[in-house]
């Protein structure tokens, strides 16, 4: 299982890499994240936060039951669209 936990710097790198590519929707798919610290959380709103600055809409997918828990308690569902994974 993993985690958004530290190291923190790197993720965020990477994600605002991924940030600067995207056009109009940067999707992350949550189906293997099983936990989500304080730093994972502002990373989650800081690209978010970036990516509208930018005119990119970030969307989450495929939460497990105990993030969705946390996407609730934390009010993340609210300021990010929750889309339906794709069936390939």
């Amino acid at each position: 299982m993993r985690s958004i936990a530290s190291p923190a710097r790197p993720l965020r790198e990477a994600l605002l890499s991924v940030l600067l590519r995207s056009r109009r929707t940067l999707i992350f798919d949550l189906s293997g994240v099983t936990f989500c610290d304080g730093s994972g959380w502002r990373i989650l709103v800081g690209i978010q936060n970036r990516a509208r600055s930018m005119g990119i809409t970030v969307a989450l997918t495929a939460p497990r039951p105990s993030m969705s828990r946390l996407l609730r308690i934390t009010g993340v569902d609210r300021s990010m669209p929750l889309l339906r994974p794709s069936t390939r």
